[in-house]
Parts: C-alpha cells; structure tokens; sequence
C-alpha cells in the first residue's frame, strides 16, 4: 500500500501538466497547426486560396496564444511563421501610420520600438510581399529599414526562407523591398516584373540587372527561383548574375509567349558561362532557335518544361543533349497561324523529340489551349500515341488538346496500352466548357482498367452512361488500383447514381476527398453531373 501511494496513477490532468513543462513537446504539438507555406511560383489565385487556409488557422493559433504563457511563445512562433503581408510587422511600429493609400513613419522609431519589432520579425519564415497601390510603403521607410539594418547589424528578417514578391518598382529608387527583404538564408523567391511592360524599354535593362545582381549578392544560397513576367530580362547581361548562383535547383520564368527568349537573349547563362552545375529543373519559353545550336550547360536536368513551337522546342531539346537524368518533361506547342490546318498536332517533331528523351517517364503535351482564335480539325489519339513509342518507361502520361477535338479515344487507349503497360497516370482533357465526342462508356472503361493494371490516376474528357439505363449490372466488379478518377463531362443519364455504382465496382480502392474548391486533376474546379457523381463517390468510399 505505501509502495502505491508513493507512485499515484497517471491521469489526463498530470500528462497535460507535463506537457506544459516540455517546450519541446509543445512546439512540436502547436507545430501541426502551423500555416500552410507559400507555394512559389504559383499563381495568385493560388496565393488567395491558400491565404484563407491561413486566416482560419491564425484565429485558433491566435486563441491557443491567449490559454496560458506555455501556450503563448510556441503559438507566436506559428502565428508569424508565414505572413501574408509586411504592413501587420510594420505597425508593431508605433510610428508606422496609414493615410490616404500611403504608410509612412511619423517619426523615428526608438531602440525599444526597434527591439520589439525584431523579437516577432525572428519569427518569419515565409512572406507574400504584394505591393497594391492603396498600400503603397513609402520609399521613406525603407531607407529607414536600411539604415537602421546597416553595418553588422542583422537584416529585417533573419530567418526568412520563402518569399514572394508580387511586383518589382519600376525604378532603381523605389527597390527598397529587394534591398530590404533578401537575405543569406532565403533559399525560395518568386518575384515579377509586370510593372515593367508599361515603362520605357531603355530603362528597364539598369534596374533589372540591379534586382538579379542583388539577389545573386545578398541571397547566393538560392534554391528555387521563379521569375514572372520576365521579358524585359532578356539580354545577356541582364542575366548574367544567374550564373552564380552555385546551389539554383530550380529556375523557371515566365512561359508566355511575351517572355519568350532566344539564344542570344542568354547566352551569357548557357554558352559564354557555365550554367550552376546544380540546376535540376528549368521551366522557359524559347524562341528562334537555331538548328546547330548545341550548349553542355543542361545536362544535370531531371524536369524540363518548355513552351514554344513545334521547331524551336524540338530544336532545344537536341541542343541540350538529355542525359539519363531527366525523367519528367513538359512540352506546350504554340501554333503557328501561318501553318495550314493539318498542323494541329506536330507528329513528325513529337517522334524527334520522344527519340531524344528515351529515359522520360512522364510526358505532358499541351496543344495551347490560349491560342482561340485558330481552329482546327478533329484528330485521332493514335496518331499521338503512336510517336510514344521510344518511350519505353513512360510512367505517366497527360494531354491537352485544348480546343481541338479528340477522335479514335477507345483506339488510342488500347494502342497506348500496348506499348506502356506499365502506365500510372493517364491524364487526356481539353478545354473547360467545350463538348467532346473523345466519350468513353463504363464497359470501354473496364477495358481500360484491364489494360493498365498498375495505373494509379484516370482522367478523362467525357463519360457516355447511356448503357447503364439498361445494363448497370453487367458493369464487372474488378480489384482494380486506381485511386484518383475524373470525367468533366459526364453525359447520357439523368441519375449520377448508377453512374457512381458503376465507377465505384470498376475500382473500389478509390481515394477521393470530399470537395472543398480546390483544384481537380487537371486545374478546373468540379462542376456539372460530375460534381454529384463525386460526391456520391465519396459517400460510398467513406468520405462525406
């Protein structure tokens, strides 16, 4: 008896007291409620979307702050992990004031005001800078930032690792943000320039060798660089300073047809000097490019995504000699208007690129689906299978026609099943809105999943369930795989019902979440009867 009263049991309130005496274990509890971090490189719809994630998030950090002095410092540190703008660090300020679309310091801060800022801007980890006119920062405050940072003194933000800055200033004065907020250990940045398409061209070179020569000094331990909107970047000196980026792992700018670049735009980046040995992903537009060009500096690519047409993006593609390494590659064809209408699919270059790319294992063709004002005739899906065939270990697959038609769907299906059995994604859609005959019926669909036993991911453009009024048990239970399964168009019945059963005997280990607005397989948010055919899928699945 005394041995145990000398040892008490264990209830709930002693274990959360313990908690509350291990720092360590409360941060790594509070740490699963930390704000979802800035995707760089995305677009800003993205941004808004995944800024409303955060607001929910902040409201229970905010009152987990408020419980007691344990929960407080590890909920701040959540709290201001990721910030979605600069103004709410600013007004720990009392200084920093607001009036008529401008914020400005009424006055210098003090070294206490200072102090407190610091103690929240150590906790920063991730920044959505945006510069919208109504919360313009004046230029003033900046330079008050510099001076008080200057010297040996740390920057504003210490432990800043993500950022992403929605626009430059078009001019080299008002570049206090760059000069402000990069720092050594930044290892993710995304910056645009779409300010710059409306001032002089004469003037832009100067600044924008300005943002990438300070990038380049101040934050050299870059990982991922995004560039947006780059197009006044494309001269060989401008883009010089990328070349010394020893630890870029990524690089990807801006791919529409504005910002395309051609050889002598960067030779300075892969001809007169060497590209980062590190480089492992590059996203670009290219254009005139000549047909002897040959450069070394891309042979360390794993993902490759390229935008142009069907002889520029062939003619790079040989040009940086692929290795063995690169496994994932992305290619959109812009049509050319002064081409006749049979130029729809390129299918003589799309064989000399898959002939160059024997390693791939995911290949994603996009027939630019911005290009409305060209049209053209229907084509087979085998004729684009069929320039797979050097592809011997093609795991993923997807296709976007666009606003062209897709025929021979069923055909191409079974052709491509042929040469890649071993196919795990299979992704093929076109424009949102627009009516397919590309339609596929729950019995074709069981050939499908026969076809491709391992494959993992199913999207395709339209799902004909006329059959399934008369003959929804005929639909085979199969022990299928497949997790993911999409059809934007869903046609030929009145009630999703059966056509849910139908899907749901085909694979019954499908994993769908219930719909909460974001994005579908291939970008476009779920609408129409397959909107109702999904969430009667999640309810049999489990998922409501």
């Amino acid at each position: 008896m005394a041995s145990f009263l000398a040892h008490p049991p264990v209830t709930m309130s002693s274990v959360a007291h313990s908690v509350l005496f291990n720092p360590d274990l409360l941060s790594e509890i509070l740490s699963c409620l930390r704000l979802p971090s800035l995707s760089i490189g995305n677009v800003f719809s993205t941004y808004a979307r995944e800024r409303r994630e955060r607001v929910v998030l902040r409201g229970t950090l905010f009152a987990a702050a408020l419980v007691c002095k344990a929960f407080s410092q590890h909920a701040l540190d959540e709290l201001w992990y990721t910030l979605d703008e600069l103004h709410c660090l600013l007004y720990l300020l009392p200084s920093y004031m607001y009036q008529k679309g401008e914020c400005f310091l009424e006055r210098a801060p003090t070294a206490e005001e200072w102090t407190r800022l610091d103690l929240y801007a150590f906790r920063v980890h991730a920044l959505l800078f945006d510069t919208p006119i109504k919360d313009r920062i004046d230029p003033a405050v900046w330079i008050d930032i510099a001076a008080h940072y200057g010297g040996d003194r740390p920057v504003l933000l210490p432990r800043l690792e993500r950022l992403v800055m929605g626009d430059v200033p078009r001019r080299v004065s008002g570049l206090g943000p760059v000069y402000t907020l990069l720092s050594p250990t930044l290892r993710h940045l995304s910056i645009g320039f779409d300010s710059f398409s409306m001032e002089d061209p004469v003037l832009q070179p100067p600044v924008v060798s300005e943002v990438l020569d300070t990038i380049t000094t101040k934050s050299r331990d870059l990982s991922t660089l995004h560039l947006e909107h780059w197009s006044c970047l494309c001269s060989s000196e401008a883009t010089l300073p990328l070349t010394r980026m020893a630890r870029l792992a990524e690089l990807r700018v801006c791919q529409c047809k504005r910002c395309a670049v051609a050889v002598s735009d960067l030779r300075a980046f892969w001809s007169a000097s060497p590209v980062p040995a590190s480089l492992r992903t590059l996203a670009v537009a290219v254009k005139d490019i000549p047909h002897g060009f040959v450069t070394d500096g891309l042979r360390s690519l794993q993902e490759l995504s390229i935008h142009g047409t069907a002889g520029d993006i062939a003619a790079f593609i040989r040009s940086i000699q692929p290795t063995q390494l690169l496994h994932t590659v992305s290619l959109k064809f812009w049509r050319d208007p002064n081409h006749g209408p049979d130029d729809a699919i390129p299918s003589q270059v799309l064989v000399s690129i898959c002939r160059s790319l024997p390693s791939v294992r995911s290949l994603e063709v996009n027939m630019d689906v911005l290009s409305s004002e060209l049209t053209y005739p229907p084509f087979p899906l085998t004729a684009v299978v069929a320039t797979l065939r050097p592809l011997k270990n093609l795991a993923g697959f997807t296709l976007h026609a666009g606003l062209t038609h897709i025929t021979e769907v069923e055909e191409g299906l079974q052709m491509l099943a042929e040469l890649c059995p071993s196919l795990r994604s299979l992704k093929i859609a076109q424009s949102p809105g627009l009516y397919s005959p590309a339609a596929v019926t729950p019995r074709s669909l069981a050939s499908v999943a026969r076809s491709f036993p391992q494959l993992e991911s199913l999207s395709l453009p339209r799902l004909d369930a006329a059959e399934l009024l008369s003959t929804e048990n005929d639909v085979p239970v199969l022990a299928h795989g497949l997790r993911l399964v999409e059809f934007p168009n869903v046609c030929g019945i009145p009630d999703p019902s059966p056509v849910a059963h139908a899907i749901s005997r085909l694979f019954p280990l499908l994993q769908i979440e219930p719909s909460t607005g974001v994005e579908g397989i291939l970008g476009g948010e779920w609408h129409g009867e397959w909107a109702h055919v999904r969430a009667l899928l999640c309810k049999m699945h489990g998922k409501s």
